[in-house]
């Protein structure tokens, strides 16, 4: 990534992170904290990632991230926000990445889970 890439990808970055921070204060969610163990595995639908980014954002989480192109953006933004992101998420990347987070102490992960077609 060159330099000019670089630095649309900060100037976008910075927009999103702000455009979330705008959004989030108008949203208006009751929460019941429950107890909970050291680590969770978090299962978010995709659909319903922008008020768990809100919701979790002070939790101690690492989020899965996929390695692409296009999971760079999300990266950023994640991070940006306070969250540990690790990259890896598809085909051959994926056991190297569960290794990863096998490893972390005391962090949650969060993913968004990928339905499946039926074959046949």
């Amino acid at each position: 990534m060159n330099k000019w890439e670089e630095f649309k990808l900060w100037i976008l970055t910075s927009a999103i992170h702000w455009m979330l921070k705008l959004i989030w204060c108008s949203l208006r969610i009751k929460w019941y904290r429950i107890s909970k163990p050291n680590r969770v595995i978090y299962a978010i639908w995709h659909a319903n990632i922008l008020p768990a980014v809100y919701v979790y954002r002070s939790e101690k989480i690492a989020i899965l991230v996929s390695p692409h192109r296009d999971g760079e953006l999300a990266n950023k933004v994640l991070q940006s926000i306070g969250y540990h992101t690790i990259r890896g998420a598809t085909d051959n990347q994926a056991v190297p990445a569960l290794l990863r987070i096998l490893k972390l102490n005391n962090i949650s992960i969060a993913i968004t889970p990928v339905l499946l077609k039926k074959r046949g």
